[in-house]
């Protein structure tokens, strides 16, 4: 494989977890520097941003098909805090989790 397939694969199974430029560049015996650029040409946004993305992605199918909290959902997906994963949620999709939940569940939003 590749360096960014397997950069891909690494974000991939990691994703949950508090992932570092420098953790994921050591893993794959290359610099931060290269990672960054490797992973901006061919995905088109920042390592971060991509992870971001697979933490919401995960995090709006948890809202509509599990019971859990928005606290348990952030802390399973490595957020910092409920309130973190709430605003950047909220940015994301312009209502916020326990919004997002009511309104997949058809309740009525208050937002």
């Amino acid at each position: 494989d590749d360096l960014y397939t397997q950069a891909l694969r690494y974000i991939t199974v990691h994703h949950h977890e508090r992932l570092t430029m420098r953790q994921l560049s050591d893993a794959l015996h290359c610099s931060v520097s290269t990672m960054s650029h490797l992973f901006q040409k061919n995905a088109g946004m920042s390592i971060r941003a991509y992870v971001e993305k697979l933490r919401l992605d995960e995090a709006e199918w948890l809202l509509e098909q599990s019971e859990f909290s928005v606290t348990e959902i952030s802390d399973s997906l490595g957020f910092c805090s409920p309130a973190y994963f709430s605003t950047v949620f909220k940015k994301a999709y312009g209502i916020s989790p326990h919004g997002w939940t009511r309104r997949a569940h058809g309740e009525p939003t208050r937002e």
